[in-house]
């Protein structure tokens, strides 16, 4: 008589417990972000006040401004803010000073034709658009399956939220980025850099994010693109400010980065928030040097995300929903197949957070410095790892 053989099933190693584990972790971030976001919009979106406070404000005011010929008149705040006051009208307008480049403004004008709300949710559904194209080009960038978590993921992101909700251009950022990532891995250097000069939207992360990529990739054909088309974008804001406004820019955005023009810098993101610009410099170099010793032994995935993680904190001027160009680094981490890559991409999802939670959201520049050092001195193969999986329905 033969006796019944009980098979022992071998147990799965600890390691893919913690990858699984996490990928749980990820999701109920997500969904926790959802219900979150949810509740902003729904509660934004509702409340006339709201919208006729945020950020979006001084974009329309500069868009009607140039639109009846008054850019000259965008750098004056008295005279700027008699305009955004009848914007706001019948609230009390938030005293918003206008500090983009005078090309900016263009973005605006035709949206300054339809009413102020009506605006704003028009540029909602645009800047929607652009997301959803940013989170394809992302997603074919490191090879990640079409699921719908990554679309989900991208616009309950917390700072994606702040962004819609503040009718912000963060938006328009990620995706020049993006497109530029996508130039540099065809090595089409003169278009990356044509395309990154759109980043002067945000003249403050401009600087410090370009000098990252170009000590990354240094390649001079960068440089001439970059060059042909910031030149491009100043040129045509010409006649809009004339050209006294563009020489004094550097100081005027000095001298209006107080709270009595809307900046409060204890809830920004950046190292000199939370340690000052004389203690942010020196380290700046010394990550530079570091920096510029390390970077050629990763893989292109890698290079963008480090530049990335490293440029938010050493810029000047880095509210919460700035942060949505992490979206890149996250979406890149969730490509590898590692359990450390796995909880990275956990900690940079839910890193707004964290800030919540601590209070001081310039602390957050701390972690992502950690994660960018992290993988600067990690080993990974060049060609990126096969992607994780996520326990999702597929997208259409």
């Amino acid at each position: 008589m033969n006796n019944d053989r009980w098979v022992r099933l071998p147990h799965p190693p600890p390691i893919m417990i913690f990858s699984k584990l996490l990928r749980i972790i990820f999701l109920i971030t997500v969904s926790i972000s959802f219900v979150y976001s949810l509740f902003i919009y729904i509660v934004v979106f509702t409340s006339p006040k709201s919208i006729a406070q945020n950020d979006y404000s001084h974009f329309y005011t500069s868009g009607t401004m140039t639109r009846y010929n008054l850019g000259k008149y965008l750098y004056t705040p008295e005279i700027f803010d008699f305009y955004q006051a009848l914007t706001s009208k019948p609230y009390q307008y938030p005293r918003l000073t206008y500090r983009s480049l005078p090309f900016v403004s263009l973005l605006f004008t035709p949206l300054s034709l339809f009413s102020y709300h009506t605006s704003f949710f028009v540029y909602f559904f645009l800047s929607l658009m652009l997301l959803i194209i940013s989170q394809i080009l992302t997603r074919k960038l490191f090879n990640l399956p079409p699921t719908a978590i990554y679309l989900l993921s991208s616009f309950v992101f917390i700072p994606t939220t702040l962004t819609f909700m503040q009718g912000q251009t963060s938006i328009l950022t990620l995706l020049s980025l993006i497109v530029t990532a996508i130039f540099l891995k065809q090595q089409s250097f003169f278009y990356a850099g044509l395309s990154f000069a759109a980043f002067l939207i945000k003249p403050h992360l401009f600087l410090v994010l370009g000098l990252f990529l170009f000590l990354a990739f240094y390649s001079k054909s960068f440089l001439y693109g970059l060059f042909v088309g910031g030149l491009f974008l100043i040129v045509i804001g010409l006649p809009i400010s004339g050209l006294k406004p563009l020489i004094q820019y550097p100081q005027f955005i000095q001298s209006t980065e107080t709270p009595a023009f809307g900046t409060f810098t204890t809830t920004y993101t950046n190292l000199s928030s939370l340690i000052g610009h004389y203690y942010s410099l020196p380290l700046l170099l010394l990550v530079l040097f570091i920096y510029t010793k390390k970077i050629s032994s990763l893989n292109f995935s890698a290079k963008i995300s480090v530049a990335i993680l490293f440029a938010i904190p050493f810029s000047f001027h880095v509210p919460a929903y700035e942060l949505t160009l992490l979206i890149i680094p996250i979406f890149y981490y969730l490509s590898c197949s590692t359990s450390i890559h796995l909880f990275l991409s956990c900690l940079l999802y839910s890193i707004l957070y964290i800030g919540l939670l601590d209070g001081r959201q310039p602390y957050i520049s701390v972690i992502m410095l950690l994660c960018g050092v992290f993988t600067l001195f990690s080993i990974l193969p060049k060609q990126n790892p096969k992607p994780a999986q996520l326990p999702t329905s597929s997208a259409p």
